[in-house]
């Protein structure tokens, strides 16, 4: 019998040991499970590869350009590494609808080469770079937020907007909007402004064009302006200006840009009026949607300041959505439940303007 009972507590103890392994193994499965799905919240879904387009590296940032038939919207991982040392590594945030950037961090030393890897919850992609000298972007205020008194510059350079205009959809995801009023964006003044060269990219809306000078960007010795005869003038101080035509209630793509000679300006990526010119850089405040004469009544988005001339080949980057954005160009309804005054009813009691 004592035999007898050895037997059955032995049994016992096994059972109890197989229960306990077991119902550890869920736990950590679970746990696992659990912890994959939180992870995964934050990375974008598509299950489908965005198609890679370039990685460009620099002395202390790079990004990763994509293009992609789903939108891209979360958070990614990237990892950047200097043979098989892991050098810089982190998540950034995305919303890129057709073609965008996605920046990391790390740095990185002139002509060395690195190893650049973007991870999603379902694909990988890794590519080589060398880095190079820096590019020139001083500023990029792609105006992401979508809410909120500040928008960040993604250059990595510091040059944050503040705001008190209103946010609205934009060409890729959100836009600043500027009711002709008070509303503006402002740059504080930065030691680059003042490049003898540089080049200024960005998107507008325009809504009316009652009187001159509605100063749409302006960097205190270059301006950019809506005017009154529909015409939109880029101008350069103790230089020449140019004016081109603009249609009102369409997304459209500018580029101003001057090479140290030169004046140039760009409408959707094609050269419109080159004019040769001197400059006197100064540094001041940027201004988006306001200047010394009048405010913008329209909206902005996506705003670029090289502190170099871009090569014409570099150009046609910005506007490889131009079709996109036009085929879902403003449409003369703005989101009233969100704040915004459709422009064909001022009058609506529900519309806020700023």
């Amino acid at each position: 019998m004592k035999g007898v009972s050895a037997s059955i507590v032995s049994a016992a103890m096994i059972l109890i040991t197989i229960v306990m392994v077991s119902s550890s193994y869920l736990f950590v499965n679970r746990f696992a499970t659990e912890s994959e799905s939180k992870t995964g919240e934050l990375m974008v879904s598509n299950r489908m590869s965005p198609k890679h387009l370039a990685t460009v590296c620099f002395e202390n940032y790079g990004y990763m350009t994509l293009s992609s038939n789903e939108l891209l919207s979360g958070s990614l991982y990237y990892e950047v590494k200097d043979g098989l040392d892991k050098i810089g590594s982190g998540f950034t945030k995305i919303e890129i609808d057709k073609t965008g950037n996605i920046y990391f961090n790390a740095s990185m030393v002139e002509n060395s080469d690195y190893t650049v890897t973007i991870k999603s919850k379902y694909w990988t992609i890794i590519e080589k770079c060398r880095a190079r000298q820096d590019y020139g972007l001083l500023m990029y205020l792609p105006f992401r937020e979508g809410s909120g008194t500040t928008s960040s510059d993604v250059s990595l350079n510091g040059n944050d907007a503040v705001t008190n205009a209103t946010w609205i959809n934009g060409t890729s995801d959100y836009a600043l909007r500027f009711n002709g009023g008070w509303g503006y964006a402002k740059v504080n003044a930065n030691t680059g402004f003042n490049s003898e060269q540089f080049t200024l990219a960005f998107w507008t809306l325009r809504e009316t064009n009652v009187n001159n000078s509605e100063g749409i960007i302006d960097g205190d010795s270059f301006h950019v302006a809506s005017q009154s005869d529909g015409t939109v003038s880029f101008s350069l101080d103790g230089g020449e200006s140019i004016s081109e035509s603009l249609t009102n209630d369409v997304w459209t793509h500018f580029v101003m840009k001057y090479d140290g000679t030169s004046l140039k300006v760009y409408r959707n990526c094609s050269l419109l009026s080159s004019v040769d010119s001197s400059y006197s850089p100064s540094m001041g405040d940027l201004f988006i949607g306001n200047s010394s004469g009048d405010y913008f009544h329209g909206a902005i988005d996506e705003v670029y300041l090289f502190v170099r001339a871009l090569d014409d080949t570099e150009i046609p980057v910005f506007c490889e959505n131009l079709q996109d954005v036009q085929g879902n160009a403003y449409d003369g309804e703005w989101i009233v439940e969100d704040g915004y005054c459709p422009p064909e009813d001022p009058g609506d009691p529900d519309c806020f303007f700023g």
